[in-house]
């Protein structure tokens, strides 16, 4: 029994030391972070900004630090929440503790009252000895209110409160992908964890500084164009996504060179690879058995989209023929507008556009298109959206006087009135993609399908240069 006493005594000391040392000796996992080191990211840092300068405040020697106590960070994964945290450290002198790394008496174990405790007592300890604060960051936050024990939790509002209600230099950073209200009220509450900071995927402009950043630590070999590469990105891509995509870029580059990392030198095509094969997908299993003539059709269909979005006012991101399996091609669109609202002229030109394609193969080779039927049911929704959300159908208005309407719930004549609106909004709109597509010609659409063919991808500033160097750039029409 004595042994077993022994034995316990020494596992508890050799856990105190441990703590100890994490917290005194260890260096926690942290990188600084620089103002020069954040893009992207200038609505949060209008957010944190003012508690950063409090933080810069602090004075180990005077009795009334009564700063808060914490910030919570909370948003999807991957969007900078662990980066943001590092920067505060880094702007404010504060020692960074990654409460995760904190030992406790095991890698399964949850976190006890006693460990809890024990945490807080060091970090006083910490800020005393060096007179500096200290930033407590605890990632994935969520797990630990989930996992904790009554009693632990308890604790840790005590230790989270501070001594006589002042947080002694100790200001955490809880980072979590939980919306703050699924946590406890007392957690929340005004004094604890009440400062909210809303971390989300970044704006295309953020995306640019993103992507000028990433590029340009990696020895770029020629001029890049972030802006038309922000729109191939997805709105879900975060700070980690864009990082990885030049990495990726700079590792095609190492295996075409054969360099060394000094003499690596990374390309425009370096990128377009990377991101075609994220947006579009490698090629297909059939796509090395298809014939000239059926690219060609292919390449048609693209241009006539890319022609009637361009000469309405929509700036082309992207041309694709690549054939991935569940698409056989791809043209992404720049709005002159906010992407995130929708305007009446967004959706004429987002209608006529969709027709481009089927109408420029039957206008170049006179037959039916049969990758048309995703285009004519994507365009009929859009109609639909004009009658009867936008009250744009003429019969709806005239007879009916009505600003939104649900046909489908309505009566047969109602239904009648809608699905005639439709049919001549969509005749409209093939009757202005096919005057476009006229007046380029068809001998000029088959020289711009010819070099898309060739090259199966077209970038924005590629396919404006093609416009240009065919007179194509000065043609204006109306949506």
């Amino acid at each position: 029994m004595e042994k077993k006493r022994t034995t316990k005594s020494n596992a508890a000391c050799r856990l105190a030391k441990r703590q100890e040392d994490f917290i005194f000796k260890e260096i926690t996992r942290f990188e600084p972070v620089h103002r020069g080191d954040v893009h992207g990211a200038d609505y949060l840092l209008h957010q944190i900004n003012p508690y950063i300068k409090l933080v810069q405040m602090f004075d180990s020697s005077d009795s009334c630090n009564n700063f808060f106590r914490g910030l919570l960070f909370y948003g999807p994964a991957g969007t900078g929440k662990t980066y943001l945290a590092r920067y505060f450290a880094t702007i404010t002198g504060a020692k960074f503790i990654d409460a995760r790394e904190f030992p406790i008496n095991g890698p399964e174990d949850s976190w006890t009252k006693s460990s809890v405790q024990r945490l807080w007592q060091l970090l006083r300890a910490c800020v005393k000895k060096t007179k500096k604060p200290v930033i407590l960051f605890w990632d994935q936050f969520e797990e630990f209110v989930l996992g904790a024990s009554d009693s632990a939790l308890s604790q840790f509002y005590i230790e989270l409160d501070g001594f006589a209600g002042r947080p002694n230099g100790i200001v955490m950073i809880a980072a979590t992908t939980s919306e703050p209200e699924s946590f406890s009220a007392q957690l929340i509450r005004p004094g604890r964890l009440s400062i909210h900071v809303r971390f989300d995927y970044p704006s295309r402009l953020g995306c640019v500084d993103l992507l000028n950043y990433f590029f340009n630590q990696k020895q770029p070999h020629e001029d890049f164009d972030a802006g038309g590469f922000a729109y191939l990105l997805d709105r879900s891509a975060t700070p980690s996504t864009v990082r990885d995509i030049i990495e990726l870029a700079y590792e095609r580059a190492r295996l075409e060179t054969q360099a060394k990392s000094s003499d690596i030198k990374i390309t425009k095509k370096n990128i377009i690879d990377v991101l075609v094969d994220k947006l579009i997908g490698p090629p297909g299993v059939m796509s090395d058995e298809e014939s000239r003539e059926s690219k060609t059709i292919r390449a048609i269909h693209e241009i006539g989209h890319a022609l009637v979005g361009r000469i309405l006012g929509w700036p082309v991101a992207l041309l694709s023929i690549i054939n991935c399996g569940e698409e056989g091609g791809r043209t992404v669109f720049i709005p002159q507008a906010d992407d995130r609202i929708l305007t009446l002229e967004d959706l004429y030109i987002n209608l006529a556009s969709s027709l481009g394609g089927s109408i420029a193969v039957e206008f170049v080779k006179h037959e039916k298109d049969l990758g048309s039927l995703f285009d004519i049911r994507s365009a009929t929704n859009t109609a639909n959206s004009l009658v009867c959300n936008w009250s744009e159908g003429d019969l709806t208005k005239k007879y009916l006087n009505l600003a939104s309407v649900d046909y489908l719930n309505g009566s047969e004549r109602l239904k009648r009135f809608v699905e005639s609106d439709i049919g001549n909004i969509l005749a409209r709109a093939r009757e202005t993609a096919r005057g476009i597509l006229e007046v380029v010609g068809v001998r000029k659409i088959l020289a711009l399908a010819g070099i898309l063919t060739e090259k199966t991808v077209l970038l924005q500033d590629e396919f404006e240069r093609l416009i240009r160097e065919y007179n194509i750039d000065n043609i204006e029409m109306q949506p």
